[in-house]
């Protein structure tokens, strides 16, 4: 979930080599309702923050959980969600009960009708500037010196995540062709370096 798609752009250099890139495709993925109290996607633009090891990331894999110190982090890595308040703590329910705990529309994480602190909702005007630190989380290098604008109309679809991205019936549509594509380009550039260095060995003899 929140998984988004890597795009190839095979293109040449200056020296005839050629160049590969890889573009994370950031459209949007369908709503699947999981009826997870705990699980929740963003109706629009932007993305949910949270606490990595290797410092702050951005997802819309809503899949959320409470660890064993009661914290809201992600269902994959186990990361602290970040809220309006930081990390959100819950309290242990006394008798051994389960504890009432809901996400409104708003963003809000709610415990037995207490707000703990709304969802941290942030957006980029250059989705460019996000590295990928896995398949659904980003991270922006601090070279950018670029933060996230945080959003305060948040819209929030509470027992739902966000599927991947990824048309699986288009990249098995791209896949040869790309192939196709790569081996074109591959025996051009054979045929332009081997005149080039044709052209540099008539200059010697010149």
């Amino acid at each position: 979930p929140g998984y988004k798609a890597l795009s190839n752009i095979i293109s040449t250099d200056e020296k005839v080599n050629i160049v590969s890139k890889r573009l994370t495709v950031f459209t949007k993925g369908t709503f699947v309702e999981t009826n997870s109290k705990l699980d929740a996607a963003i109706e629009g633009d932007g993305f949910f923050v949270v606490e990595t090891p290797q410092g702050i990331a951005y997802t819309r894999d809503g899949r959320f959980m409470i660890d064993q110190d009661y914290r809201l982090v992600t269902m994959t890595g186990k990361y602290p969600v970040l809220t309006s308040a930081g990390q959100v703590y819950l309290t242990p329910s006394s008798g051994g009960g389960g504890m009432e705990i809901a996400i409104s529309p708003q963003g809000s994480v709610i415990q037995d009708k207490t707000v703990l602190g709304t969802l941290l909702v942030v957006t980029f005007e250059d989705l460019s500037v996000l590295q990928r630190l896995n398949g659904s989380f980003f991270y922006v290098p601090e070279s950018t010196k670029i933060t996230g604008v945080a959003q305060e109309d948040v819209r929030i679809k509470a027992g739902y995540i966000e599927a991947s991205n990824v048309d699986l019936s288009k990249q098995l549509i791209e896949l040869p062709l790309n192939s196709r594509k790569y081996d074109a380009n591959s025996k051009a550039l054979q045929i332009i370096r081997r005149a080039q260095q044709t052209s540099r060995e008539m200059g010697r003899v010149q």
